[in-house]
């Protein structure tokens, strides 16, 4: 059978041509060529499973080191493999798929093959490796390598190599009958082009399109991520260090919503709960405010430096009911790795505490307010314990809480409601960049696939 090109890509093409990218194409009439259907077991273009036999004897002989590249070392996000590892080559003679630098290999098995498994073998020790029985390897004739790997690496591709797979439960392969069905487009020549001239042009121009626009935004998200996530973190902690972006920002907040307060003004009192030089037996030393339980074991008072108790924070039983809204946290393994506002009722299992703050001071602190500095605190592993604490166990935590004062016009509760919308509102925004990353990943995966999808499977055959 004969074919054409589909027209959208041969519109992209031209764009190619006209780049510096693509000047040494730039005579190719790509709308000219005619293709051949070829199936993926032609042997005239491709040799599958190549023989160990081919094997120079005298490399056995002398047992020479060989690449050992198990399934683990096939990178799946960016097609490559690590051939880094070694053994000799009698070790593996047996028992393992045999490749060379310059071969394709098509990992078989779920779920590696939906993930896309698959590489060009290069920099292998002594040009030589051995695998996963899971492989199946092709050797290309008259066709770049790279051309085969992005059609096995193509969505479309691995959603048909998928509904052939044979096997029960997690062990489901694709047979190499697949390929006898599976078909790759051949250039006949044209002019001045060779065949393999023609797919070196089809590689550069799909590298091309992948490289200038949809890699551009992948690589911005990818050093955009990073920062995001480090804003966040440090978010609260920024704040009351006056961060300059931070006060610039939450001064222009404040002052959309209407209240006359800046930042820089407001003070802050400093509570530390911790810092236990001794607790035994019922009797401690201590230098400043502390989080314990210095009566009965299992529940544990927040105290002020008049070792006031500010909140309860109480172990929760399996089923326990409890009424929002509350801060509840992680109390095995790493205590406070994990910490909760709940503004509903809630149940949590018996491996959690929760928070409740004491009558007398529901108008002085707020819950949410909290919550934020607690999670900063977390995040910074100020909380861990390894297990429930008891009684002997020394220091028992190290938690730090910064109240704004009361100014003339605004008490410490409303400036602590101010600075949790602030944070809320920062964090939301966050959250839609995030959303924007993602959506604009989904819409480059479709461009790359949709480039790869026309080149290979919407050419317009015909007898």
């Amino acid at each position: 059978m004969i074919g054409k090109i589909d027209r959208q890509v041969l519109e992209k093409f031209k764009i190619f041509q006209e780049h510096e990218k693509g000047e040494a194409y730039r005579d190719l009439d790509l709308e000219s060529v005619e293709f051949e259907k070829v199936a993926l077991s032609d042997e005239r273009y491709f040799e599958i499973n190549p023989k160990k036999s081919e094997i120079e004897q005298s490399l056995k002989t002398s047992n020479i080191d060989v690449s050992f590249v198990p399934l683990e070392k096939i990178n799946s996000e960016n097609g490559t493999l690590d051939g880094s590892g070694t053994k000799k080559i009698n070790d593996v003679l047996k028992g393992y798929t045999y490749f060379k630098d310059g071969d394709v290999i098509f990992t078989k098995v779920t779920p590696s093959m939906e993930n896309g498994n698959f590489a060009i073998a290069h920099n292998l020790v002594n040009g030589m490796g051995f695998g996963s029985s899971e492989y199946h390897v092709f050797r290309c004739k008259n066709v770049p390598n790279k051309l085969l790997w992005m059609l096995f690496r193509s969505k479309y591709f691995k959603e048909r190599a998928k509904r052939t797979m044979r096997g029960s439960g997690g062990l489901k392969r694709v047979p190499l009958d697949f390929f006898d069905n599976e078909f790759f487009p051949i250039p006949k020549p044209q002019n001045n082009y060779t065949s393999y001239d023609i797919q070196k042009a089809i590689v550069a121009f799909l590298e091309f399109w992948k490289v200038e626009f949809t890699e551009v935004y992948r690589n911005k998200i990818a050093k955009m991520r990073p920062l995001l996530d480090t804003m966040k973190q440090n978010l609260v902690a920024s704040t009351f260090k006056l961060d300059s972006k931070i006060v610039e920002s939450f001064n222009e907040f404040v002052k959309d919503e209407g209240f006359d307060v800046k930042l820089e003004e407001i003070e802050f009192n400093e509570i530390t709960y911790g810092d236990i030089t001794k607790f035994n037996g019922g009797s401690s030393e201590y230098k400043k405010p502390y989080y314990t339980n210095p009566e009965n074991f299992g529940e544990y008072n927040l105290m002020t430096g008049s070792l006031e108790p500010v909140a309860k924070i109480k172990p929760l039983n399996e089923s326990d009911i409890i009424k929002a809204p509350k801060l509840s946290f992680n109390k095995d393994n790493d205590a406070g790795s994990t910490c909760f506002y709940h503004s509903e009722d809630f149940i949590v299992g018996g491996h959690h505490y929760w928070l409740e703050i004491r009558d007398s001071y529901n108008d002085t602190l707020q819950l949410k307010y909290i919550y934020f500095i607690m999670k900063k605190m977390f995040e910074e592993t100020m909380f861990y314990q390894s297990k429930d604490p008891k009684a002997n166990s020394g220091v028992i935590a190290n938690i730090e809480f910064v109240f704004p004062k009361n100014t003339k016009q605004y008490n410490s509760i409303d400036l602590q409601n101010l600075l949790v919308s602030y944070w809320e509102m920062v964090l939301g925004n966050f959250e839609k960049r995030e959303k924007l990353f993602d959506r604009a990943l989904e819409l480059c995966d479709k461009l790359d696939e949709a480039f790869l999808y026309r080149t290979f499977s919407k050419i317009e055959w015909s007898k």
